[in-house]
């Protein structure tokens, strides 16, 4: 909603039990009584999305809003906060509810809308355009300005959801941007869909990181909201019979139908497969030896795998080959990424630009031989991944400097992944020689 549309809400909860006709809103906020009606629909919307209040209009009569106290207040403070935050917020928290708006609004956006709501001018909004229009590109997106109606990001409902999901790129801050999609529903919603993806783990003994837990939530919420605005995805037929052979299609299905009666929604089975698809390619944390047991090794692993540390070793001139804790643990993660990489899905690193600049050498020589490895297996394995694999290489490279002598032991827990934890195991174990870390 922009500027006028919450005065016209705030009018609407300041006059409890009455009706106010069209031209009241009209003389107060000072526009014709065709805008009025225009924002109405507006504010509709937003009550759907938000609240369980229903705006009721009777001809002769006006509009009333019918809403229970304590929605009447929580709504009261929401405005409020808004209304000051948007005041206050820096310009990359401004860019991100840009993006998300134009990102989630199926219809045009005009940029003097925007600006009024954010209380800027346009050539400020245009600014934010420009830098949201280019990272846009990345995901096969374009942003349209349509004549007298506004700005639109054009292309296919699957690269909406990728920006989506990794909408916190734009401003490198990923918590605000969790903080930021879950305040755009109710907070018992938001728990709800926790609680269920928490009973999925538990039920079938999976073991997201937290990482994967976060990312699981979001999408599943954006999810919701996309199939509301009636904005679905679209998957391939091969995908869908290839995914639904599957037991964590079967798992996320019974899931999701757990879902539908809170949320007063059907969900297709595309949006099934997709939210299947997420849970394959995201990273889990096994059991001490179930490695190997879950049953979805991608069958290029193995050579990939063996491949990375033969090359690596023969770069660093360290033999990698004997050390079983890097071998499992690549197994883990790049089996993650083949199946990210064949159910097109995408990852973002936040720690990329630091160990780019802590370990910039053994970074290098990781994008060298997955240079390689793309090529010779035809896959397109991202610098976000090489990251990663770097702190792999690094945690075996420190093992080799510290003793055997080991008395006292320790447990890491770490919500980052597999590489950063045997990257701090092995720190410890370095600087204190009488620790083994299990």
């Amino acid at each position: 909603m922009n500027t006028r549309q919450k005065d016209i809400l705030n009018l609407l909860l300041s006059e409890p039990d009455d009706y106010l006709v069209v031209q009241d809103f009209a003389d107060r906020v000072k526009c014709s009584e065709k805008t009025i009606r225009n924002d109405l629909k507006t504010i509709e919307d937003y009550l759907n999305q938000h609240s369980h209040a229903q705006l009721i209009r009777k001809p002769g009569l006006g509009v009333y809003l019918n809403i229970e106290d304590h929605e009447r207040a929580r709504l009261s403070r929401q405005l409020y906060t808004e209304h000051h935050a948007a005041k206050q917020q820096s310009d990359e928290e401004r860019m991100l509810q840009i993006a998300y708006q134009l990102l989630m609004n199926p219809k045009p956006v005009s940029a003097k809308e925007m600006a009024a709501e954010h209380f800027l001018n346009k050539s400020s909004i245009k600014r934010d355009l420009n830098q949201i229009e280019v990272w846009l590109q990345r995901f096969g997106l374009t942003l349209v300005s349509k004549q007298r109606l506004g700005l639109k990001i054009e292309g296919s409902e699957k690269n909406k959801r990728k920006a989506l999901a990794r909408i916190s790129e734009l401003i490198d801050n990923p918590e605000f941007t969790s903080r930021f999609i879950k305040s755009q529903f109710l907070s018992h919603e938001v728990e709800f869909v926790k609680s269920e993806i928490r009973s999925l783990q538990k039920r079938h003994s999976l073991y997201f990181t937290d990482e994967t837990f976060e990312n699981l939530l979001l999408h599943t919420l954006l999810m919701i909201r996309r199939i509301k605005m009636k904005q679905p995805i679209t998957i391939s037929p091969g995908e869908i019979d290839a995914v639904k052979k599957k037991k964590e299609f079967q798992w996320t299905y019974a899931c999701l139908k757990r879902l539908e009666a809170v949320f007063a929604i059907r969900f297709p089975e595309e949006e099934a497969v997709y939210l299947t698809l997420h849970i394959l390619g995201g990273k889990v944390r096994y059991p001490f030896g179930k490695e190997g047991e879950s049953g979805l090794e991608n069958p290029l692993l193995p050579k990939v795998v063996e491949y990375l540390i033969r090359r690596v070793s023969e770069l660093k001139m360290m033999d990698f080959r004997e050390d079983r804790i890097l071998i499992n643990g690549l197994k883990v993660h790049l089996n993650t990424v083949l199946n990210r990489l064949s159910y097109d899905l995408s990852v973002s690193n936040p720690m990329l630009n630091d160990i780019k600049k802590m370990y910039p050498y053994l970074f290098h020589i990781v994008i060298d031989v997955l240079e390689d490895i793309n090529q010779t297996f035809s896959l397109s394995i991202p610098e976000e991944e090489a990251a990663y694999l770097t702190l792999h290489f690094q945690a075996a490279i420190e093992r080799f400097s510290y003793g055997k002598d080991k008395h006292k032991k320790a447990i890491i827990v770490c919500h980052m992944g597999i590489g950063m934890s045997q990257l701090l195991r092995t720190k410890i174990e370095r600087k204190f020689h009488q620790i083994a870390v299990m």
